[in-house]
């Protein structure tokens, strides 16, 4: 898993919750987390609406969703510590991948939006692929 707040910074410490977090999120700390492609190639996948069945972990601190781009990739994002990780079926060489920015940015607009995200089943095959 990599860390997106590896560099402890200020602002990190005064968020409590994965919501928090994305809502102060700012796109060079997205880059600073994965990198300037990811973020760019995150995008546009967002964009294209490849995003999918976006839901809650049953922990409520992590999101999983389908991204479906060349093939389906299941993605997890979790927050530990403070801390936001990220693993996806896509296995990338570089992580977090354009995958997982591409979540943060859907739940973003989510948050925007106010649209209530529903929460994922404990045994949500998604949780076996990543």
């Amino acid at each position: 898993m990599e860390c997106l707040l590896s560099r402890r910074t200020e602002w990190a410490w005064q968020m409590n919750s994965l919501a928090d977090i994305c809502r102060e999120l700012t796109w060079g700390q997205l880059a600073a987390w994965s990198n300037k492609t990811a973020v760019i190639e995150g995008r546009k996948i967002q964009q294209k609406g490849a995003v999918n069945t976006l839901m809650k972990t049953s922990k409520g601190e992590g999101l999983l969703a389908w991204v479906e781009v060349e093939e389906p990739f299941a993605v997890l994002i979790e927050m530990e510590y403070g801390e936001l990780f990220s693993q996806c079926s896509c296995n990338p060489i570089i992580n977090p991948c354009e995958h997982a920015v591409a979540v943060i940015i859907e739940f973003i607009v989510h948050l925007k939006r106010n649209n209530p995200i529903p929460l994922a089943a404990p045994n949500d095959p998604r949780l076996y692929l990543v």
